[in-house]
């Protein structure tokens, strides 16, 4: 039967599954063999440490073995949710357990049935518990229940104690995984069945074969191969803990570097196929730039800064070159991007610059993650180009606009969708700027020559690629993949002889050095890391409970002035019972409680008859939309919010922040926050509710008052908390493991080293079979 087992059999194949055990199983993405190999523990257990209850300590992380007793159902107070309670006891006391939505385990176990639990300690008025367990069936001689006692009083009594405890420690040493759990599978499930297709199946022989990290890098960065590292991930063995802890960081190094070198080996390929092409060289003629800001100064009153200056000199460059640009603008909170872009739109369409083919001014595309940013750029460019000659464009899909007017020059019109895109075609609309809808088929440029992206990392893949692909209405609108896909011959390659676009992205979010090699490798990076002179700081103050009528008789000023507020909470709504217990516990504040607290004192306590409203992720994309709108127009006075605001409108009139639980946030998100006041002239201040009274807390969100801006605060962050503090690998399209080796700058860098180099002598990955069909497939996914 062995024979027949490989890394594609199911798992049904080798283990009888419940309908309880396949349902959940395949909601962890786990349904062959190599699904399971590759489902990695979270975290690793010690058997020896805490193994009695009168060890025990608050968040402590146990193993416990011992006889569970009194099993009963029950529904709990609030909700009513059926749980299951127990005691379980070993020989140095008891504990109650306690399991929400599972009370199917009172009728699992049998009165004393001696157990084997896993969970984290919880401690109320001095007595412990444990919510939510992992439980299983254990057997009684097991060595960490009657018989370790016995055996701890029997080595003290030897004279050789020291020796002989050493060497059962040496005996009986073993680090357990613990993996992510879900309804109907626990942790010990999975290991029993890794174990079982590592030690029984010898699975891992079939898969020494299949390394796609060539034996070369393995060998120079100490690497262990794919099948030692995931014997040493799934049962790391070893004389001491230390040898365990070993393998494990060994192995976790080996896939943390194999995640980074697929995507740096994937853009080094995007960058390498960007070469291959052509673009417009644009003249960016130095007497164009120094009229334009004379301008600037005279009509708007604008300077620029040091930093705003050298990244249009930086950008300049790369569009005098016939090479395709990819560049990524990364500017802090209020530094100015839109003006940079305004200004490099203004190089590209200008007269100077046009298609030697059909001697039309060449285009810009502008693309925004949501209508209501796309409008405000519009605006934006329209008051920028005022008088310039240049037609400016707006299609979202709602939305079609053109500036100017044919019957006042000063102000837009709307349009039909199928006349502007006629416009768009004929070359007519020099700027168009728009949503999503930049990329539709049926939308199609005559000299297509610069795509800028705002925020870009909201937009998948294949959309950023689609746009960056949109060829003159002359040439064939080649699929977005063609720009990645190099390796399957099926597929159309860009000619050498066809013009692709200048990339210019955009992101407010500050993205630390490591974590823009990695997700960026494809781009050059320049930085705007100075405000505007005359911008006014933001006053931040970290505040306690008691102060809070204070606050918000200071926002009630600000309203009854003509301005506006935000008020940010760290979550949604109400949660399960147990997740409320929590939150209950650790004060934690939803935007559904602060809508109904704000109302009772501003609308009921103070009579003020505002409008007051929240927004969170959870609803349709139109009604955040319309929200954000009302708000921006001022419709709204108090807009209660998820983090969803992070990144959004601008609206000038909004003077004052209160951020709930401002220790729950990542330090660069709440600067990222904090941005969304201060955009007018009025003198903003930003709140800070905590409900941690600890030093470190204190200090760590004291660094906001500090820090010269978003990138120190991102760096500090990363350093302190983590890459999770930052962002989510979900939102980059990358995964966990490779997020945490994101904060290792020399393991980024040698990884993209290593990428260049093959790509460089194999850029179609020829001679790298295994490694061309593991990119192959994670391409696919990428693009998804």
């Amino acid at each position: 039967m062995t024979e027949n087992i490989n890394l594609d059999t199911a798992i049904s194949k080798i283990n009888r599954l419940t309908k309880e055990h396949a349902i959940a199983l395949k909601k962890l993405n786990i349904e062959t063999i190599r699904d399971l190999l590759f489902y990695f523990p979270t975290r690793y257990m010690d058997e020896r440490e805490n193994s009695s209850i009168q060890n025990l300590r608050k968040g402590a992380k146990v193993i416990l073995f011992g006889e569970i007793r009194n099993l009963k159902i029950k529904r709990s107070f609030r909700g009513h949710v059926p749980m299951c309670e127990a005691k379980f006891v070993d020989m140095s006391g008891s504990i109650k357990l306690v399991w929400f939505h599972q009370a199917y385990i009172a009728k699992m176990y049998g009165e004393n049935e001696f157990v084997k639990i896993a969970g984290t300690v919880s401690e109320k008025d001095g007595l412990f518990s444990i919510m939510n367990p992992s439980i299983e069936k254990a057997s009684r001689d097991h060595i960490f229940f009657e018989n370790s006692i016995l055996e701890n009083i029997e080595e003290a009594k030897n004279e050789n104690k020291g020796e002989e405890k050493a060497n059962k420690e040496s005996r009986n040493f073993e680090i357990i995984p613990i993996y992510k759990e879900t309804k109907g599978i626990t942790s010990n499930y999975i290991y029993t069945l890794i174990k079982k297709v590592i030690l029984e199946y010898k699975i891992l022989d079939q898969i020494k074969h299949e390394d796609p990290i060539p034996k070369p890098i393995l060998e120079n960065f100490h690497l262990p191969s794919i099948d030692k590292a995931l014997l040493y991930l799934h049962i790391p063995k070893g004389k001491t803990k230390e040898e365990g802890e070993k393998q494990i960081l060994g192995a976790r190094k080996r896939f943390s570097f194999e995640e980074i070198f697929y995507i740096q080996i994937l853009k080094q390929i995007e960058r390498q196929k960007a070469k291959e092409c052509l673009a417009y060289n644009i003249d960016s003629n130095k007497e164009i730039i120094d009229s334009l800001l004379k301008t600037l100064k005279t009509k708007f009153n604008l300077t620029l800064t040091s930093a705003q200056l050298n990244a249009i000199k930086t950008i300049s460059k790369d569009l005098e070159r016939d090479e395709p640009m990819s560049r990524l603008l990364e500017g802090d909170v209020g530094s100015g991007k839109t003006l940079v872009a305004e200004i490099v739109s203004y190089l590209v369409t200008h007269n100077l610059n046009r298609d030697k083919d059909t001697d039309r001014k060449l285009q810009v595309a502008y693309m925004a993650p949501t209508e209501i940013l796309a409008t405000q750029h519009f605006e934006l460019f329209s008051n920028f180009f005022k008088n310039s000659g240049i037609e400016i464009g707006l299609l979202t899909s709602k939305t079609c606009k053109k500036f100017p007017s044919k019957s006042n020059p000063n102000k837009p019109t709307d349009i039909s969708k199928p006349q502007l895109k006629k416009w768009i075609a004929s070359g007519d609309i020099s700027i168009l700027i728009g949503t999503h809808s930049l990329i539709g088929e049926s939308v199609a440029f005559q000299n297509l020559a610069l795509a800028i992206i705002d925020e870009q990392h909201r937009f998948g893949v294949r959309q950023r690629a689609a746009l960056a692909n949109k060829k003159s209405s002359s040439t064939t609108i080649i699929p977005a993949n063609d720009l990645y896909n190099l390796t399957n011959k099926k597929q159309k390659i860009i000619n050498k002889k066809e013009k692709l676009p200048h990339l210019l992205s955009m992101t407010a979010t500050p993205i630390p050095r490591t974590l823009a090699l990695t997700i960026f490798g494809d781009l050059d990076l320049v930085i705007l890391d100075e405000l505007p002179k005359g911008r006014k700081p933001i006053e931040t103050f970290i505040e306690i409970e008691a102060n809070r009528e204070k606050v918000y008789k200071d926002l009630k000023r600000e309203i009854e002035a003509g301005y506006q507020a935000y008020v940010i909470t760290p979550r949604i709504d109400e949660l399960s019972e147990e997740d409320m217990q929590k939150a209950r516990s650790l004060k934690l504040r939803s935007t559904a409680s602060e809508l109904k607290n704000l109302e009772e004192f501003f609308n009921e306590k103070e009579k003020m008859n505002i409008n007051i409203v929240a927004i969170h992720s959870k609803l349709k994309k139109e009604e955040k939309e319309s929200i954000m709108q009302d708000f921006a127009n001022g419709k709204i006075k108090i807009l209660v919010s998820t983090s969803i605001v992070e990144v959004g409108v601008n609206v000038p009139n909004a003077s004052r922040m209160i951020i709930e639980g401002a220790e729950r946030f990542g330090l660069a998100q709440l600067h990222q926050l904090r941005g969304r006041i201060g955009r007018g002239e009025r003198e903003s201040i930003c709140y800070l509710f905590t409900n941690s009274a600890g030093e470190q807390t204190a200090e760590r969100l004291s660094s906001l008052k500090k820090a010269k801006n978003g990138f120190e605060l991102a760096e500090l962050d990363l350093n302190q908390r983590g890459i999770g503090s930052l962002m989510s690998g979900k939102q980059w399209g990358v995964s966990d493991l490779a997020m945490e080796a994101i904060k290792n700058l020399k393991l980024v860098e040698a990884a993209r080293e290593e990428a260049k180099k093959i790509v460089s002598e194999d850029k179609d990955l020829k001679n790298h079979p295994l490694l061309s069909k593991i990119l192959l497939e994670k391409e696919k996914a990428h693009m998804e």
